[in-house]
């Protein structure tokens, strides 16, 4: 008897996962599912999360999300966006910055702060401005993002603009 309760049980579950499976695909929701998935996984692509530090309207270590879009890099931070278009991206930098501040880990011991700074160096009107960021360095997918870009605009500015100082 138990053992047919079983056989029972087993079987209605597995009708009740093919039913759903069914109806998912006859109303489209997988496949919308799946691209709303890949659009998502795309744009986590093209964003790095960081802090800002300098160049923008905002507060020091304000939260920001800077999204690589085609043609521009979107900042999105304290409730405002700014668009920095990529033709006027001279260079970004990426390099590590070392904190004198000193963290005490659970065994009692000192460390220093390590993150990653991403400054971006763009020219409007004849004048040389930058934005600065800082990533934490454990963030290695952020810190691949950030040097991929950086390439993409040095690869993208083989002619360097000559200024007069």
């Amino acid at each position: 008897m138990l053992k047919a309760f079983f056989q029972l049980t087993v079987i209605f579950t597995f009708g009740l996962i093919f039913l759903a499976k069914y109806l998912n695909h006859k109303t489209g929701r997988t496949e919308e599912n799946k691209r709303k998935k890949n659009e998502a996984k795309e744009l986590a692509a093209r964003t790095i999360r960081a802090k800002h530090q300098a160049g923008l309207p905002l507060a020091i270590d304000e939260d920001c999300v800077i999204i690589n879009e085609e043609n521009c890099f979107v900042i999105q931070g304290g409730g405002n966006t700014f668009e920095l278009k990529k033709d006027k991206v001279t260079a970004i930098s990426v390099a590590p910055q070392f904190i004198n501040q000193v963290t005490y880990n659970d065994l009692g011991r000192s460390s220093n702060i390590n993150r990653m700074g991403m400054t971006f160096t763009y020219q409007i009107n004849n004048e040389i401005k930058y934005m600065s960021f800082w990533m934490w360095y454990g963030n290695s997918n952020n810190i691949n993002k950030a040097n991929r870009w950086s390439v993409e605009i040095r690869n993208r500015n083989v002619n360097h603009n000559r200024i007069e100082i």
